[in-house]
């Protein structure tokens, strides 16, 4: 388990019973985090992807964007999915577990927020109407589906566990698949 609260990443090997400041050089805030389960752990800080293979204890910066990314999710079998603060969010996909990256030619043209995944799907969170838009794990990304459920405004966050997302906003929850 790992939380990115500062410039350091705060790490956990007993269930969040304790917890352990681990530097990883960065000198932004990390505003994202999220690892495979199996080791790989990748956070952003401003522009920078930063990615541990050790389960968080050593980084190195793997990817430079063009912009501060502020949303990162991946499938847990090496699809990661990172996007920004900007009004174009410059969506990059990487499909070899956090090695490589590439700009998406998304249609996302607002700030991401969040991003979580649940089968198949990464679950994007915008600032704009549609707020959650879904895009296959598979695709180039220059597809997406807006989610067939309740109302969807003032989306903060999304979270995907056991086959559910969960979408917030700061009025109520809804459950989407």
């Amino acid at each position: 388990t790992g939380v990115a609260a500062s410039t350091s990443v705060y790490r956990s090997t007993d269930k969040g019973l304790t917890w352990t400041a681990i530097a990883t050089g960065a000198s932004a805030i990390h505003t994202a985090i999220s690892t495979d389960n199996k080791g790989v752990w990748c956070v952003t800080a401003g522009s920078t992807v930063r990615r541990s293979v050790d389960g968080g204890l050593t980084w190195a910066v793997q990817f430079t964007a063009s912009s501060t990314q502020n949303a990162i999710s991946n499938d847990r079998n090496g699809v990661w999915l990172i996007s920004g603060l900007t009004s174009n969010s410059n969506t990059y996909k990487s499909v070899d577990n956090g090695l490589t990256w590439t700009l998406l030619a998304t249609p996302v043209t607002s700030t991401v927020t969040d991003i979580a995944y649940s089968q198949g799907f990464f679950f994007l969170v915008r600032n704009v109407s549609p707020q959650l838009i879904m895009i296959s794990s598979a695709a180039d990304a220059t597809v997406y589906t807006v989610p067939t459920a309740a109302v969807l405004a003032s989306l903060i966050k999304v979270t995907a566990t056991a086959g559910y997302v969960v979408a917030v906003n700061s009025a109520s929850t809804t459950v989407l698949r």
